[in-house]
């Protein structure tokens, strides 16, 4: 009983563990029993030195014994999950699952080691490893999740940059071509060039901050002050297309002033882009109150969405069958709805095709 006690490490270990743990030599007597089930199977701690591996388990296992555990050691040297029954001090018999090994100690003399862990304690550890199945999969899920947010924030913040660097570079080539401008015609197209360059760094900043989609900073805004530096910005477009803009007078709200100005020009934009063909693009931007919000429109007289898309057109790369053929990712719209719903509004849109769209969205307003 003693030749294993040297390792009382192990020893210790094996002890504080629930689990039954027996170590057995050639004949099958009994060498080490460890506490747990030591408390459980011997009446006294002289039976140690008296029984075998068959008085450990049920009459019916006996059989087992002879021709699946000991056949099992003895050829392939161990056997896993084999169902048994432990024979208690009181009679009881206790349903569990038996591992063994077989362990050489020196030349000519090797132990069976074996394991058996009750059914309930089993199922416990089963319930466990789900668990852990279950949060190992949940957190792949969620570093998906990121990765599919942070690919999406890629390609938003690409689409917005595109828009002040185009702005510059139409400034830009008029600039190159027009022999006969004026000192403050060429004063006047610097001074858009400089409001384009701050506004893309503007924007750089903002995501080196990273404030775009984790914290947004909100402040009293100047919905007026905001359209008028979005209109400077976009004068190139604005001026090729030829498109009519009316803008009336618009609220002070709470919102973050540069996701603000991104989500102007988005909307702005895609109304004159997806204007009617050999048609002027006519816009109207408005604001209606209601309790403590502010509904703010942008009305055009384009193409129009179909009623089914109009769900689909806010969705990361959702765009109408009806504009496949006009240059565009996609991705503007749902940038527009995401930072809204972080300044606490809401986009929506009503639309005809044919006739136009109206994209509207909430603010909280300053009172």
């Amino acid at each position: 009983m003693n030749f294993l006690l040297s390792q009382d490490n192990l020893i210790k270990t094996l002890d504080n563990s629930n689990t039954f743990y027996f170590v057995l030599n050639q004949n099958l007597q009994l060498l080490y029993i460890n506490k747990s089930a030591k408390e459980t199977i011997l009446k006294t701690e002289e039976d140690a030195n008296e029984i075998t591996l068959y008085d450990i388990f049920s009459v019916s296992n006996k059989i087992l014994i002879d021709t699946h555990i000991i056949p099992l050691l003895e050829i392939r040297g161990a056997f896993e999950e084999v169902a048994v029954e432990i024979k208690t001090k009181t009679g009881n018999l206790i349903p569990s699952v038996l591992n063994g090994k077989k362990m050489a100690l020196k030349e000519n003399f090797y132990v069976y080691v074996l394991s058996a862990s009750k059914f309930s304690q089993r199922k416990l550890y089963e319930k466990e490893l789900i668990f852990q199945k279950n949060r190992a999969e949940d957190l792949v899920k969620k570093l998906e999740d990121l990765n599919s947010r942070l690919e999406k924030i890629t390609y938003s913040l690409i689409h917005d940059f595109k828009a002040p660097v185009n702005n510059i570079i139409g400034l830009i080539d008029l600039i190159d071509i027009d022999n006969n401008i004026s000192i403050d015609e060429l004063s006047y197209y610097l001074d858009l060039i400089k409001k384009s360059a701050y506004n893309l760094n503007l924007m750089i900043r903002d995501v080196l901050n990273q404030k775009i989609n984790k914290s947004i900073s909100k402040s009293v805004v100047n919905l007026n002050e905001i359209i008028e530096k979005v209109l400077k910005l976009m004068t190139i477009k604005i001026t090729e297309s030829q498109a009519k803009i009316e803008v009336s007078k618009l609220p002070i709200v709470y919102g973050d002033p540069s996701l603000l100005i991104r989500v102007f020009q988005n909307l702005i934009d895609n109304a004159i882009k997806f204007k009617k063909i050999n048609e002027r693009p006519e816009i109207k931007i408005f604001a209606e109150y209601s309790d403590s919000f502010a509904n703010i429109y942008i009305q055009d007289n384009g193409q129009g969405i179909e009623e089914e898309e109009l769900l689909n057109i806010f969705k990361f790369g959702g765009r109408a069958r009806n504009t496949s053929d006009i240059e565009g990712s996609g991705i503007g719209l749902n940038f527009c709805k995401s930072a809204l719903e972080e300044m606490g509004g809401e986009l929506k849109v009503d639309s005809l095709i044919g006739e136009g769209s109206k994209f509207f969205f909430n603010l909280p307003l300053v009172e």
